[in-house]
């Protein structure tokens, strides 16, 4: 438990500190703007050598979108390799969990590719990258031998996910292994909050008050999203659906059933109109011509800003590490509108950082 406020200085005070330094690097509206009024990618990439993210652009020569990204994630991965390196045990101890999520997608864009005999090699996410994990690409046989490598192994038997799960999916037609994938990957995240969720309560203090916030709105997010992407594939069974769900968040257990029971968009947002955070997100989406998980990123910003508020918590990583993600994107899409020459980004879909 670090609730006190002078034990958590003693193991951690120096490693929030140098966190919240680096909030200070995000790009500011201003510096969107700029951007996006470049002429050409080049502009863009020596613009950004101005800043910050100079190392990471240094040396690319007018990229696809995709390469940008990748380098942009690897400068991030070298950043929670360095707060690792640096930090103690609560510290270290969410940046393990924090792992723990990639990882998950990692496993999961693994098995994608094994299931759709793909030739390319899978492209995983740095920060839950182990080499094993390759493995899982080319033969089912490698499933059971690669998880009990993985510390995320004890999620997926929570789950109960095993080799036998994913041969049974071999013989489904794309859309339905497509949809059973997703439905086992959001069984395999909520274990992962359970257990996470378990850990932010042992520590205790501010740490939980500023993260329990994060972690509801997360999972309540996901529940929503879930749904409402299973609307296009008109997927009716409440009860399964509502093993998906992660027993967390302002939504449960009462609106889960009712989310569950939705047959389309409205009646998806009827669902969670006593809730105006989340209602008030369906309307905005609907006024400015953009997705729900679009403008729910937008709304997920003032949560975290939230987080990082907060001091005397260790929260501020798994916070900052979801704000950095979000300017990836934003840097991403100011690329790929110049670079199709669709004149200035279209700043709507900048997602701001700095209020």
């Amino acid at each position: 438990m670090i609730a006190n406020s002078a034990l958590f200085n003693a193991s951690s005070g120096d490693t929030e500190a140098f966190i919240r330094s680096k909030c200070d690097k995000f790009l500011s509206p201003a510096e969107y703007g700029a951007l996006s009024q470049l002429n050409s990618v080049q502009e863009v990439l020596t613009a950004l050598q101005g800043t910050y993210l100079q190392s990471a652009v240094a040396d690319l020569r007018v990229p696809q979108a995709s390469q940008l990204r990748s380098r942009l994630t690897k400068r991030l991965s070298d950043e929670i390799d360095e707060i690792e390196g640096e930090s103690e045990a609560p510290f270290y101890a969410i940046i393990q969990f924090i792992r723990h999520r990639y990882m998950i997608d990692n496993v999961f864009i693994a098995l994608l590719s094994y299931l759709k005999h793909s030739d390319e090699q899978a492209t995983f996410h740095p920060i839950g990258f182990l080499p094993p994990l390759a493995q899982l690409a080319q033969s089912e046989d490698a499933f059971t031998i690669v998880l009990e490598q993985l510390p995320i192994a004890s999620y997926f038997e929570s789950a109960q996910i095993d080799a036998d799960t994913l041969h049974n999916l071999k013989s489904l037609p794309e859309q339905d292994y497509l949809i059973e994938l997703e439905m086992m990957r959001c069984r395999v995240y909520k274990q992962f909050y359970i257990v996470f969720e378990r850990f932010l309560q042992r520590c205790g203090g501010n740490t939980y008050e500023a993260c329990r916030t994060l972690l509801a709105f997360e999972c309540d997010v996901r529940a929503i999203l879930l749904k409402a992407d299973l609307l296009n594939y008109n997927f009716q069974k409440p009860q399964k659906l509502a093993e998906m769900f992660a027993p967390i968040g302002l939504l449960y257990p009462l609106w889960h059933d009712q989310i569950g029971l939705s047959t389309d968009i409205d009646s998806l947002r009827q669902a969670v109109s006593d809730f105006q955070e989340y209602s008030g997100v369906f309307d905005a989406a609907l006024a400015q011509g953009r997705g729900l998980q679009e403008q729910f990123q937008i709304a997920k910003v003032d949560v975290l800003i939230d987080t990082l508020s907060q001091q005397f918590n260790i929260g501020c990583v798994w916070a900052y590490l979801m704000m950095r993600e979000i300017e990836i994107e934003n840097i991403v899409w100011i690329v790929e509108c110049v670079g199709q020459k669709r004149g200035q980004a279209d700043m709507k879909n900048i997602v701001n950082l700095k209020k």
